[in-house]
């Protein structure tokens, strides 16, 4: 068998450790989700299941169901599925390949823990009789896996564990003014090609600056040589149609309101999931290692054609 079916690697069932709003005894499917495999040429999809339905028929109660799954990797895709023992901690998983002209079927063994992030085990192809290791990193979870949590922290409880809690500059104080100054004069309008280059220097020589202190959305219209178009990130966003997926290069990146900031947030994108923006001072972010930023994104969009722009300074 080769890297192709290495991939198959699932997770099984473990216990939340007691803590706030946690009983020890628990049980969570916390390696349910999404695997990168092979330094990241493959991938696994992989939810947990209820119900065995025609899994189960290899299965022994008590066990927990994944499946079905789907890998891919190089030149094959196929589907996976498996069981837990019942301690909930070993699956034993099912594959077969799709492709036409693929014979690759087989089994994987793992044994894993409830926060592990990567795992490691054996397969056995049974298409030509060989063994082998396989390794896999988790990228993103599944609802209910227990592993990561999907939902902002509440204004009650901030800090929780089981949530994803708001960055501290990220919430406006009572009674914070909306979102469109201070600001500065308009600058000459320049060619659409070089608008997003004069935003993104314009914004970068204000890097550190505390004068736009939760002045998000006069940050960015300033950026692009205009002011007083919007009172809010949500404002603006609302009056333009938003595109999912990671922004280009001087785009405007929008993340909702929570109950830190009624306002929402805008920001400008550096690209590679960065951006630059008015917090408690003038901040670059990388949006994709932010739990609570990836989870406020809702997408970006290109500055209003109306907004002149600013002539690049870096040519």
């Amino acid at each position: 068998m080769g890297a192709k079916l290495l991939l198959l690697a699932v997770a099984g069932l473990g216990s939340v450790a007691s803590g706030a709003g946690a009983s020890a005894d628990v049980v969570v499917a916390p390696f349910a989700g999404n695997w990168s495999t092979f330094g990241g040429t493959g991938t696994l999809h992989l939810p947990a299941v209820p119900d065995g339905g025609s899994i189960g028929s290899n299965c022994h109660s008590p066990a927990v169901y994944y499946g079905p799954g789907t890998y891919s990797v190089h030149s094959d895709q196929g589907v996976i599925s498996g069981c837990t023992d019942s301690s909930g901690r070993h699956l034993t998983a099912f594959y077969h390949s799709i492709i036409t002209g693929h014979a690759q079927h087989g089994t994987i063994s793992i044994d894993v823990g409830p926060s592990d992030t990567t795992f490691s085990g054996t397969y056995h192809e049974l298409a030509d009789g060989t063994s082998g290791s396989y390794q896999g990193t988790f990228t993103g979870d599944f609802a209910g896996s227990g592993r990561t949590p999907t939902a902002i922290c509440s204004m009650a409880h901030p800090h929780a564990a089981d949530c994803i809690p708001i960055p501290s500059d990220a919430i406006r104080p009572a009674g914070a003014p909306e979102q469109g100054g201070p600001r500065t004069p308009s600058g000459p309008a320049v060619p659409p090609d070089e608008r997003a280059r004069g935003a993104v220097d314009w914004a970068l020589a204000a890097l550190r600056a505390t004068g736009w202190t939760r002045f998000c959305e006069g940050f960015v219209e300033s950026a692009y040589g205009t002011r007083g178009n919007f009172k809010s990130a949500a404002k603006l966003a609302a009056s333009l149609t938003l595109q999912r997926g990671p922004a280009p290069y001087g785009a405007l990146v929008f993340f909702r309101a929570d109950w830190g900031n009624k306002y929402g947030h805008v920001g400008i994108s550096l690209g590679g999931d960065r951006m630059i923006s008015a917090l408690f001072r003038v901040e670059i972010t990388s949006i994709a290692k932010s739990p609570y930023w990836t989870h406020q994104y809702i997408g970006w969009s290109y500055a209003p054609p109306s907004w002149p722009g600013r002539a690049p300074t870096n040519p």
